[in-house]
């Protein structure tokens, strides 16, 4: 039988694990919500600040990576990304902002930029286990035939992904994950964004003898992102309470991780992914975003799933092809990937 990694959790009791629905913005559905809860444009005196750093780093570069928003005059841009947490840890728990003025802007001084704004939310981790990379391009490298390739990240692809949050078989997921759009696909390629708050008040009312089911361990592929010695699967349960819903959700990464240990999925994990999977099947349950260029998405990767529809990109040019940039923020915990 193949070893596992148990994940440290503490298990929630029978007793405090929520019966109540929950109510607005932390749930939230179509109808529920409204612009007004997500978007947000920048601030003039925050634009006036970022276009003073394309002017500083169009003469003095620096990569992006070893910049610090302490190293610039980012007042009024602090102030703007302290909304924006508000936004991501006790409203709506995504927010888009409307955007960075690319005409004027560089691929290069957008990305610093992004990065900078990512600094003001939380502190960028790792999103590599090999490399530790830390801004991360999602873009199709298969040239449109990566549905039918293994041990290629579904991100290097421009197949559909299903709904899921970002690293939910790691150690530590990160909390925060950041999304600028460079270049939108020719046709395709929607975000698609769900509540797991409402997706949990839904079993509540359909299924509520499967709720506990999600505060037991299940198992999760690791996708190998880890030393050539550790377990290839993790142990742990998909949801978490502490006052706050904390969810990780990958119904591909929990049958594989069952696959690879050699282990039957109990009936009522089973049970349980199917009702999680029709709930996330009605339209009502999700918002659709489609990206434009210069458009950043953050997202509370513990509240929020989020999918892809299968994209169509440029035929020839490359500089025209969709690319994506993105951001994972961890606030507690090593920056390397493992956490």
């Amino acid at each position: 039988m193949e070893p596992v990694l148990e994940i440290e959790a503490d298990l929630l009791p029978p007793e405090q694990i929520p019966t109540a629905p929950f109510k607005f913005p932390k749930a939230w559905s179509k109808s529920t919500i409204s612009e007004t809860d997500y978007l947000f444009q920048f601030p003039e005196k925050c634009l006036n600040e970022l276009y003073n750093l394309n002017i500083e780093l169009q003469k003095n570069a620096l990569p992006a990576l070893i910049t610090r928003p302490e190293m610039y005059e980012l007042e009024n841009c602090r102030a703007f990304m302290k909304k924006i947490k508000e936004v991501l840890d006790n409203g709506v728990g995504f927010a888009l902002l409307e955007k960075l003025p690319l005409e004027v802007i560089s691929t290069e001084v957008a990305t610093t930029i992004h990065w900078l704004l990512g600094s003001l939310l939380g502190r960028p981790v790792a999103q590599n286990y090999k490399d530790g990379k830390m801004l991360y391009e999602v873009r199709d490298l298969t040239e449109g035939k990566g549905k039918n390739l293994i041990g290629v990240r579904g991100s290097h692809t421009n197949a559909e992904l299903t709904f899921h949050t970002d690293c939910s078989s790691n150690i530590s997921p990160p909390d925060y994950v950041g999304l600028m759009c460079l270049r939108p696909a020719l046709t395709g390629g929607q975000s698609q964004l769900t509540n797991w708050y409402a997706v949990y008040n839904k079993m509540l009312e359909s299924r509520p003898d499967l709720c506990a089911r999600g505060f037991k361990p299940m198992l999760f592929d690791r996708q190998l992102e880890h030393s050539e010695n550790d377990p290839r699967v993790a142990s742990r349960p998909p949801f978490a309470f502490d006052g706050k819903m904390s969810v990780r959700y990958s119904e591909r990464l929990n049958r594989q991780g069952y696959k690879i240990a050699k282990q039957a999925m109990d009936q009522e994990a089973q049970d349980m992914l199917a009702t999680i999977d029709s709930i996330l099947k009605d339209p009502e349950m999700r918002i659709d975003l489609n990206f434009q260029s210069g458009q950043i998405q953050w997202i509370n990767n513990a509240s929020i799933g989020h999918r892809r529809t299968s994209y169509i990109d440029h035929p020839s040019d490359p500089a025209l092809k969709r690319c994506l940039v993105r951001m994972w923020l961890r606030e507690k915990g090593k920056i390397s990937y493992l956490g």
